[in-house]
């Protein structure tokens, strides 16, 4: 197929800001975990699918199959979806006090 670029399960895009590998970021709709350290301007090898640790607001627990939101005001994940991103779903529970969350990227947000 001469149209074909590539599955698109990471993407290299500029980065919106120094990022460090393993960060999540989030660009108007597309988010994804840095994968390589970047800064402002230059490449960023962005993943947009796949299982990750990511940081979650304290005060929330989440639930196996909950939706995930990222809030980009405090880079982490939230259960509020007021003002928020969605980018995936909590696949292991996750009590309050947990300050990281395991989550599938869907690779798409609404």
């Amino acid at each position: 197929m001469r149209n074909f670029v590539q599955p698109g399960h990471a993407v290299t895009v500029p980065a919106p800001r120094n990022v460090v590998s393993g960060e999540g970021v989030l660009i108007d709709r597309l988010f994804g975990v840095a994968g390589t350290d970047a800064a402002s301007g230059g490449d960023l090898v962005l993943h947009c699918e796949g299982v990750y640790d990511l940081p979650k607001s304290t005060s929330q627990a989440f639930t196996l199959g909950s939706r995930v939101y990222w809030d980009p005001t405090a880079d982490q994940c939230t259960t509020t979806s007021e003002s928020n991103f969605l980018v995936g779903v909590c696949v292991e529970a996750a009590g309050s006090a947990t300050p990281e969350l395991r989550v599938r990227l869907s690779g798409v947000l609404n």
